[in-house]
């Protein structure tokens, strides 16, 4: 027969709630990696420049890789986040590895090239309220919302 001490009560009380919402999706907070992020603006961090809703685009961040769509090609590339002696909310973007569709629309190609060259100048983010800014270390700067522009 068993027995049960009143440490292992103890551990089990505790451990069975965090269990639940670690299951549940609580047990971390909501963050940069795992979700699809959607393009908002771009540019001059005063002024940055809004994005065509009805072609958005797109980054998902999961372990070591960022993928997602321009406005017109799919892209990939590696990314790296703070290690022990950087700041926090530091962000390192590798090389991107595009398709080479042309979107037949000269303010979309330029839109599509600025954020696919923006993607590797990343230096840092910040969260807020659902949205993410990537600055970069030239100074343009990539807005994202979590949520689908509506159109």
């Amino acid at each position: 027969m068993c027995r049960v001490t009143a440490g292992a009560r103890l551990v089990l009380t505790l451990a069975l709630p965090l269990a639940f919402l670690v299951a549940c999706g609580g047990g971390r907070p909501i963050g940069l990696e795992d979700r699809e992020w959607f393009l908002v603006a771009l540019g001059d961090p005063d002024l940055p420049t809004p994005t065509d809703p009805a072609r958005p685009a797109t980054a998902t961040f999961a372990q070591g890789q960022v993928s997602g769509r321009g406005p017109c090609n799919g892209f990939r590339a590696t990314y790296q986040l703070a290690t022990e002696d950087e700041p926090e909310n530091t962000l390192s973007i590798g090389d991107v590895a595009s398709t080479r569709a042309l979107c037949g629309d000269p303010v979309l190609d330029d839109q599509e090239t600025r954020y696919l060259s923006y993607l590797p100048m990343a230096v840092s983010y910040t969260l807020e309220d659902g949205t993410l800014r990537i600055d970069t270390a030239r100074g343009p700067i990539l807005v994202f919302s979590d949520e689908a522009a509506a159109d």
